[in-house]
């Protein structure tokens, strides 16, 4: 049975083949379209190529399943309209377009996709599209499963059990009641731009003082009994405006905090403060609901996906406080995950399908030798072929190069996991600012993620020694941080991830030709791409990036192209 997930709509749209139970493509519509985030763009080209890399025609797809609902919980934002009368009826006016928008999915698929009327079509909850990306891709058979982000179709905050092919949900928090907006908000406040640089937020927390302004943001976030939380709505204008105007009431916010940041200046020590602040009572909320969650279910294993799910310092932070032992967080935890998950509920909740543990998310397209040759001979400019690229890569990175590294088939998600990165040398003290002034244009407080060799990972980091998707952070081991500066954040800290050989040998044995020739086992990998763009896709994309860029040397299969 070929099922096809759509999640389309607001932001990171996607599309997911599941063949028989079996994930057999899935990719972002950003990296067809080349605008990141793919905002309100149906997934046509991610579609396609799903249905080209499965070899199968449309008429073969039996169901295509939608990560969202449109009749859900429709009385909850019609309610909304009488609690924030007349502001909030904003939010419930954008709500039913939002909702008329998803119904026509159906049609859309048709229009787009050429869909036969033998094809079924299905909308799946969005929150359950979020639970079954992580927990039907899970190593567990028995689990807790908690989905935090910005909205669903209204709930913000959802907890299941997971139970072989069951999913129970057990409690919902609804709309306004955000962390993922309320993250957004402070983002914004912050001269960042919400729903995209959360995560330069979370990196310029590691660089304040929490204490500064941990009561106010206790005030922000109350957190009650059995898990539950509730938000301070008055520092916010998200209830009524739904993004139309700030998401922060900037009368309330400069009041207690200060005048907002401006976009075209670097954050000062309040900025960063804040941040901190945010990011503790952050990690606070979810440590709590947690806690309930443990002692509600009794699980030992913990899943969790949603916006939120991508906040790995949360996320290290959780797995080694506990209360669960171990915590699988599918590495596509953002909305174009719910692609996947749409799809592999209908295989595995309904139609009892088996399900396949996922360590890799290398389902993006991939180029054949002929096909990076005829890039490269359309640029005119010389390269060479090599017997060992995993080598020569290796060799370039002790000679202090920063080299892009371009492999297989693309990763889907947020994260370049080795087959669309760029590397450097994680010894080197001045690689970061080298990469961030020729290539990537970074704040300088953002930290550059290690990939190690699974297998010795201990020796260079503390607690946490399997890490696929690089969605974890936890401590360099003391004695290290000054051998590997450029990977190691002012914290002491590195956003781990780890490379199996089963799993990507050939990134594996770059890794351990690296080690062999330095005596440690590490790269510093970054994504493939400058930035505001999408990570490079085709051949002719990464040859761009390299010739208008600051690389020194790319890899591309089994080709050398230096400057």
């Amino acid at each position: 049975m070929n099922i096809l997930g759509i999640n389309w709509g607001a932001h990171d749209n996607a599309a997911a083949l599941v063949r028989d139970g079996m994930v057999v493509a899935a990719a972002e519509e950003e990296r067809f379209n080349r605008i990141k985030h793919a905002p309100y763009a149906y997934p046509l080209r991610a579609a396609a190529y799903c249905l080209h890399e499965a070899g199968i025609r449309v008429e073969d797809v039996n169901e295509v399943v939608f990560s969202f609902h449109p009749t859900l919980q429709l009385g909850a934002s019609i309610l909304h309209t009488a609690r924030f009368f007349p502001r909030g009826a904003f939010v419930t006016l954008a709500e039913l377009v939002r909702r008329v928008w998803y119904a026509g999915s159906s049609m859309y698929s048709d229009y787009f996709l050429h869909l036969t009327r033998r094809t079924r079509r299905f909308w799946v909850p969005h929150h359950t599209a979020h639970a079954a990306s992580a927990c039907f891709a899970a190593p567990f058979e028995r689990s807790a499963v908690l989905i935090v982000d910005g909205v669903g179709e209204w709930p913000v905050t959802t907890a299941f059990r997971a139970e072989g092919s069951q999913l129970e949900r057990l409690r919902q928090i609804s709309y306004p009641n955000s962390i993922g907006f309320l993250y957004s908000a402070f983002t914004e406040y912050l001269g960042f731009e919400p729903f995209d640089a959360e995560y330069k937020v979370m990196g310029l927390a590691a660089y304040g003082d929490p204490s500064r302004y941990r009561q106010q943001l206790r005030e922000i976030v109350t957190l009650e009994a059995d898990g539950l939380y509730r938000l301070d709505l008055s520092y916010f204008n998200f209830q009524y405006d739904y993004g139309r105007s700030t998401w922060y009431n900037p009368q309330k916010m400069q009041e207690v905090f200060g005048p907002p940041w401006s976009k075209d200046v670097l954050p000062d020590q309040r900025c960063a403060d804040i941040a901190a602040a945010l990011q503790e009572r952050t990690e606070e909320t979810l440590f709590h609901i947690a806690d309930w969650l443990h002692a509600t279910t009794g699980m030992e294993n913990l899943c969790m996906a949603g916006g939120v799910a991508l906040n790995s310092v949360a996320n290290g932070k959780l797995l080694r406080r506990g209360p669960f032992r171990q915590i699988y967080i599918q590495g596509a935890a953002n909305d174009a995950g719910c692609a996947l998950g749409a799809a592999l509920y209908r295989a595995v909740a309904v139609h009892k399908q088996p399900r396949q543990p996922l360590r890799h998310l290398y389902f993006g397209p991939g180029y054949s030798t002929s096909e990076v040759e005829t890039a490269l001979q359309a640029t005119h400019m010389p390269y060479r072929r090599v017997e060992d690229p995993a080598a020569t890569a290796a060799r370039l990175l002790t000679e202090n190069k920063i080299v892009g590294w371009y492999q297989g088939r693309l990763e889907f998600g947020p994260r370049a996991l080795g087959n669309r990165s760029i590397l450097g040398d994680p010894r080197q003290e001045d690689m970061k600012e080298r990469i961030n002034a020729a290539i990537k244009f970074r704040e300088p407080f953002r930290p550059f993620a290690p990939s190690v060799l699974a297998e010795r990972a201990s020796e260079f980091f503390t607690d946490i020694e399997d890490s696929p998707f690089m969605i974890l952070v936890t401590d360099v081991r003391p004695e290290k941080r000054a051998v590997v500066p450029a990977i190691t954040h002012v914290d002491g800290t590195g956003r781990l991830h780890t490379v199996e050989r089963e799993t990507n040998p050939l990134y594996w044995q770059l890794i351990h030709a690296f080690g062999e020739l330095t005596g440690v086992p590490m790269v510093l990998n970054t994504s493939f791409n400058v930035r505001g763009q999408p990570i490079v896709n085709t051949p002719s994309e990464a040859l761009a990036t390299f010739y208008t860029s600051g690389l020194d040397a790319l890899v591309m299969d089994t080709f050398l192209v230096e400057k």
